[in-house]
């Protein structure tokens, strides 16, 4: 069963939802998208079910391989599925996409996985998507640059401020954990007694040093098998990348493959972090600015929500089924 909390995030992101598509249909329909919309290719839209598919199979393969490599078993397929999938609707329904996480550590500790492994595996996941976004961006980045409006340069700068706060986090906890461990004793300890705030970081910071451990020894011992892997990565994006390509097709419309890729991975990459539940609205209209120099205003509206109901709503959808059922099966 839903908790209070859930249930009342899911509403706010569902009354999102209908602000945002009705705002989207109000500044963009025109009687041509009526006649747009009846020379749809609908083999196209189907098309991009099909890449979702493939994207979830990679992906939960992804994270079997990563699994393997950092705790040295594989974990089940389908708790990798459910990984997935109830991570998406929890990251829909809390602020700034928190509830994921959690839900994902739960399933990993189910599979027998320890809590510095755990965390190392959702770190090398977010590291490993970066690299290889990075990877694709140096293919393709001059494409994208020559085709990219100028007034997405606030979103670019909201992007650098954020990955620069989590990364010099990051540096610092990889570079000085003790450092990091002295500082949870100094807030919890302010006169040199320990307090119910201690004995919370205490074991906190433990797990901590052993995820840096664990992803040092992992980065030393494997090279290979993180090289191999951040190839994996951007194969696994692709089919998800490339639905917005086949949705364009299916509405009469024809972009570079290469603009349309680097776009998404530019938003997608901004989007982590945006405040409401699921992103929503905000990863809306920054689709709307990416694409708005090359997509007519009659026709991207539609092109916007087709795009984010495949990749996003869609995976919502059966995310929450399988919330119920990981949850139902737990109570049972």
């Amino acid at each position: 069963m839903l908790t209070k909390n859930t249930a009342k995030g899911l509403r706010i992101f569902l009354i999102l939802v209908v602000i945002t598509i009705t705002l989207i249909l109000v500044f963009t329909v025109t009687e041509e998208t009526v006649s747009a919309l009846k020379k749809i290719k609908w083999i196209y839209l189907f098309s991009s079910i099909i890449l979702l598919l493939a994207y979830v199979l990679l992906e939960a393969t992804r994270i079997e391989l990563l699994s393997k490599t950092i705790s040295g078993h594989f974990i089940r397929f389908s708790s990798s599925v459910l990984f997935i999938f109830c991570g998406a609707f929890l990251s829909a329904v809390t602020p700034f996409q928190a509830g994921g996480a959690p839900v994902q550590m739960y399933i990993l500790k189910k599979e027998g996985m320890e809590w510095d492994k755990i965390l190392t595996l959702l770190l090398m996941r977010g590291i490993l998507y970066i690299l290889s976004a990075f990877l694709l961006s140096l293919i393709f980045i001059k494409d994208f640059l020559s085709s990219t409006p100028y007034s997405i340069g606030m979103l670019s700068w909201y992007a650098v401020i954020t990955y620069g706060v989590i990364f010099g986090f990051l540096i610092i906890l990889l570079l000085k954990p003790v450092a990091l461990k002295r500082f949870f004793f100094r807030i919890s300890m302010p006169r040199g007694k320990r307090t119910r705030l201690t004995y919370i970081l205490l074991p906190v910071s433990r797990v901590i040093h052993g995820m840096v451990k664990t992803f040092k020894t992992m980065w030393s011992d494997k090279p290979l098998h993180i090289i191999g892997l951040i190839f994996f990565t951007s194969l696994v994006y692709l089919p998800d990348h490339s639905i917005a390509y086949m949705i364009l097709r299916g509405l009469n419309q024809h972009l570079p493959y290469a603009s349309v890729i680097l776009k998404q991975i530019f938003l997608l990459m901004a989007g982590f972090f945006f405040p409401t539940p699921g992103a929503e609205g905000m990863m809306e209209g920054g689709f709307l600015l990416l694409f708005r120099g090359g997509i007519p205003q009659h026709i991207i509206g539609i092109f916007t929500i087709l795009w984010r109901f495949v990749t996003y709503y869609v995976v919502v959808i059966a995310g929450g089924i399988a919330t119920l059922f990981l949850f139902g099966k737990r109570e049972d």
